[in-house]
């Protein structure tokens, strides 16, 4: 097992393109984050991050107060709306709706693929946990394995982070199908 702040160097050890299951407890959600933004960084890759559980401001703000840049993290964020923080200008931010526009996600992400070129990717689906409390589970199910699927034959990273326990047990069957590789990161309760 990894601990959380291992996170970066278990991803290092993944095979190329290797779609992977990060799995973590709740107390260290953020951290899993963080490390999952500094492998990309320190890896050159483009981060296509997708965020229904917290609002792609709050996120840049926290890894700010961690002196951690994400000029390299681009945001497909299901959340800001929902929340009622409407979108700001940005170039680095695709906002949706709500998170039951699965479909939304989809296009989303396969135009941000587009728009970053031929640059490496990893697309960190965060957090699966979040969106099957927005959506049916035959639905999650199936885009999960079209998402995952799709990004593994154009050649970019899926990261797919949840919390321990928390995936519906038909959900977590899939993502054991159709990852590569499962990475748990469980750990002691982390301090701010």
């Amino acid at each position: 097992m990894t601990t959380p702040d291992q996170i970066g160097a278990a991803l290092k050890e993944t095979s190329d393109n290797a779609a992977i299951s990060l799995i973590t407890d709740i107390n260290n959600y953020f951290t899993a984050m963080k490390e999952v933004v500094m492998y990309t960084r320190d890896e050159g890759l483009a981060c296509i991050y997708v965020t229904a559980t917290i609002p792609s401001s709050v996120i840049k703000e926290q890894l700010a107060s961690e002196d951690l840049s994400t000029d390299h993290v681009h945001f497909v964020d299901c959340i800001s709306f929902m929340v009622g923080k409407g979108p700001e200008d940005e170039g680095s931010v695709f906002y949706i709706e709500s998170p039951t526009m699965i479909e939304t996600i989809m296009l989303k992400v396969h135009t941000m693929i587009k728009r970053l070129g031929d640059q490496p990717k990893l697309v960190c689906l965060d957090a699966v946990n979040t969106l099957s409390l927005h959506n049916d589970e035959k639905l999650m199910q199936e885009f999960v394995h079209y998402l995952i699927n799709t990004l593994r034959v154009k050649g970019v990273t899926p990261v797919t982070p949840s919390t321990e326990d928390q995936p519906p047990e038909d959900l977590e069957i899939i993502l054991k199908l159709v990852c590569d590789e499962v990475i748990e990161a469980i750990g002691e309760e982390e301090e701010y």
